[in-house]
């Protein structure tokens, strides 16, 4: 029974603190309407850092942006040192909820990031 309070506090607490961050909190993103795609050299670089056999298609998921990045005309390069772009994928699941049976809650994080040369060096 002490479990079952825990845990609706941590609920309740989580909720709360949710909404006074989603109420103060705007976002306001910044759009280069000149930033393309297309004809630059992009890697997709995969990170899994799920457990329990949650996320099992990893070679699916890289060919499939793969093939979207190629539709928007970018040229996918295999090895990092060839790109001028990096589209990382990353998924997490959440350690306290992997104890649970048929549990597969996570995050997926997406990013595509230009890296910075300095003195002959790659990324």
């Amino acid at each position: 029974m002490n479990k079952i309070k825990r845990l609706l506090a941590c609920i309740l607490i989580t909720l709360i603190g949710t909404q006074v961050i989603a109420g103060e909190y705007t976002f306001d993103p910044y759009y280069d309407d000149s930033f393309s795609i297309k004809n630059k050299k992009v890697v997709v670089a995969i990170y899994d850092e799920a457990r329990g056999g949650c996320w099992t298609n990893i070679g699916e998921a890289k060919s499939y942006a793969e093939d979207k990045l190629m539709l928007k005309g970018a040229k996918v390069v295999k090895y990092m040192d060839d790109a001028q772009l990096v589209l990382n994928i990353l998924v997490k699941t959440f350690p306290y909820l992997e104890q649970l049976p048929s549990n597969c809650i996570g995050t997926l994080e997406i990013s595509l990031e230009k890296g910075v040369r300095s003195k002959g060096n790659k990324w």
